[in-house]
Order: C-alpha cells, then sequence, then structure tokens
C-alpha cells in the first residue's frame, strides 16, 4: 500500500511533467522410621537368706523375647520442588529445537499489488538466528484517467520496483517480532501521453522505519505484516517530439503498509 503511495507520487510528477510538455509549457520436605524399645524381663521372685530352695521346683524358665515391631510400609518418593513438568518441558525443547534449525529463506508476494496489476516478490534470508536480509522486487503497470484534448482517456504505465529490508527478530529466531527499515527504488513511465508522443519518466527512491509481525508455522507457511512511514523523494521528466520538454520534483513522508503471504524453507 505504502508502496503504491510511493508511486502515487511519482505518477503526480509524472502527470504534471507530461502535461507541459503536451501542451509545450516551461518547467515548474521426608518421614523417619522409629523402632520400639524391647519390652524388659520381670525380676525373679525374691527369697528368704539361707534358705534352701524348694526341691519340687523347676528353675524359672528365661523370658520370650519380645516381638520385633512391624515395619512401616515405604513412603513415596517425593520429587524435587525445582523440577520442571515432564508434560510441559518436552514440547517446549522441541519448539525451540525446530526454531534453531530452520527455516532460513522466506519467499513471498504481496496479493495488496495483484490490483494494479503489479507482481512483487520478496525473498528474505536468515543470516544469523535473530536478523534477516530481504530483497524486494516487482514489476507491472499502473492505469488511470487523465484529461486529453478530445475527452478523458485511459493512461497506462509501466511500473518498476528494487529495494531491500533489514529486519530484526528480538523475541524469536526468524519469527514474532520484527524491527527494521526498508529502501525502495520507484519508476514509472510512459511512451505517449494525451495521445501524443510523449516520453515521460518518473523515478525516486522511499525509506522509512518498520514494525511489523512474522508468523511462521512448522509446516512453513508464512505470514507478515508492516507498518511504519518513509520518505520520499520523486522526480519526473517528460519531452515531446518537438523538442520540449518540462520537469517536476516533489518529496513527502507517506505511510508505509505491507503484507505478505508466503512460504518459508
Amino acid at each position: 500500500m505504502a508502496r503504491e503511495l510511493g508511486w502515487a507520487t511519482a505518477f503526480g510528477c509524472l502527470l504534471w511533467a507530461s502535461s507541459a510538455a503536451a501542451q509545450k509549457a516551461p518547467a515548474a520436605s521426608f518421614p523417619t522410621d522409629e523402632k520400639a524399645a524391647p519390652t524388659p524381663a520381670a525380676p525373679p521372685a525374691a527369697t528368704s537368706p539361707g534358705a534352701p530352695p524348694p526341691a519340687d521346683l523347676d528353675p524359672a524358665p528365661a523370658p520370650a523375647p519380645a516381638p520385633a515391631p512391624a515395619p512401616l510400609p515405604p513412603s513415596e518418593p517425593q520429587p524435587p520442588l525445582d523440577s520442571a513438568s515432564p508434560s510441559v518441558q518436552p514440547p517446549l525443547e522441541e519448539e525451540q529445537d525446530h526454531k534453531a534449525a530452520g527455516p532460513y529463506v522466506s519467499v513471498t508476494f504481496s496479493p495488496l499489488h495483484l490490483i494494479s496489476p503489479i507482481f512483487e516478490l520478496q525473498i528474505e534470508g536468515r543470516v544469523v538466528p535473530h536478523f534477516g536480509v530481504a530483497l524486494i522486487g516487482g514489476i507491472g503497470s499502473i492505469s488511470s484517467e487523465v484529461a486529453a484534448p478530445g475527452g478523458v482517456v485511459k493512461q497506462k504505465f509501466s511500473a518498476l520496483e528494487l529495494g531491500g529490508q533489514l529486519i530484526g527478530y528480538p523475541l524469536q529466531a526468524f519469527d514474532s517480532l520484527q524491527l527494521g527499515a526498508e529502501l525502495l527504488y520507484i519508476h514509472v513511465g510512459t511512451e505517449t501521453f494525451q495521445g501524443q508522443e510523449v516520453k515521460a519518466n518518473a523515478g525516486g527512491v522511499a525509506i522509512g522505519p518498520l514494525v511489523g509481525y512474522k508468523l511462521l508455522t512448522k509446516v512453513g507457511f508464512t505470514l507478515f505484516v508492516q507498518g511504519g512511514f518513509e520518505y520520499v523523494a520523486i522526480k519526473a521528466d517528460a519531452s515531446n517530439d518537438s523538442g520540449d520538454s518540462a520537469t517536476a520534483k516533489q518529496s513527502t513522508f507517506i505511510p508505509l503498509l505491507n503484507f505478505n503471504l508466503g512460504w518459508s524453507f
């Protein structure tokens, strides 16, 4: 959209210059186990001193040992307090491994430019995990109705764009939030204007910062939306077959809005 506004700026300059040339006009936490103590044996019965022991009595039997206490059931082990849940950690590690392994290239196009119609392609490569460089190219035409001596006529202009982007990814590798800048060269031109042989060309540059969001799925589908603003400077030149010429210049700020779809691998 912003690139189309840049073309509109160039287009306005071109129209002015072309009209002037056509009219031959001049320039402008754990629990513990406890064991029960053994029951002490009962002391033997006391007898009088010097008395013989009874003959019909057997010696007292030895006391039976106390039964051993039953063991306590084993306590269940307690997990460490700082351990991560096994149901959550593996997917996170898998996702991080996926981001670190790739993809490395995104190929997208702008569906909005097909209205003109202009086919714009963008190829972005990952230089390091959190930084990418993109190349932009587009070709097509722009049509508009212009006033002519015999009435309003439909005029077609060729359109060309070349440029690039520098994009940083502060949150995730090659995904999520985008911070960067765009530089673009725009050109429109024609060989005839208002039915006359008028050669007109307008070209200029647009540059500005951008912020965006890139959605990159595991299967590779890619979508990004970018916004910002650009400074655009355009110059147009036109001349007719009689040797008359005209020149126009314009510079302004325009909004930047990009919407692209494509695939990453």
